[in-house]
């Protein structure tokens, strides 16, 4: 059981989970936040700020076991694709993609302290810009780890 907030660890793990996935790899750069205009590649996810909450399941004397809920939200950006149609069916794989991830390994490869982890909402637009279609995702994957 973790003494500490796990957030960071689970934005590290979630990551190279995503870097490894078979429709991800090699086309998709998943970075742990915004990596900066100057690295934007046409299909990206990345992570947004993060948020927490802790609680105390059983108030005893000494060291508090406790309860952290946290949201990692993730943004997909997906660019370079001929039309909408194509942007939106690629913006939905990468999506499916992180739900993917998630139902294969909902503790996070056991990373210490999470006890679980799923997708509790996603979004998806479409739209044209001057430079071509741009697709774009937001999947909030929250997690709850056990804190001793």
């Amino acid at each position: 059981m973790a003494e500490t907030t796990v957030w960071w660890s689970a934005v590290e793990r979630l990551v190279s989970l995503l870097r490894v996935h078979p429709s991800l790899i090699g086309s998709v750069d998943v970075h742990s936040g915004w990596p900066g205009d100057l690295h934007r590649k046409p299909e990206m996810v990345f992570v947004d700020e993060l948020s927490s909450t802790e609680d105390r399941p059983v108030m005893k004397s000494g060291r508090q076991v406790r309860d952290e809920s946290f949201r990692l939200p993730l943004i997909v950006v997906i660019t370079g694709r001929g039309d909408l149609d194509s942007t939106m069916c690629r913006t939905s794989a990468v999506v499916a993609a992180i739900q993917d991830v998630l139902a294969d390994e909902p503790a996070l490869s056991d990373l210490d302290g999470v006890l679980f982890g799923w997708v509790a909402e996603k979004s998806m637009s479409c739209g044209q810009t001057p430079e071509g279609p741009i697709g774009t995702a937001r999947v909030v994957v929250d997690v709850t780890a056990r804190l001793n």
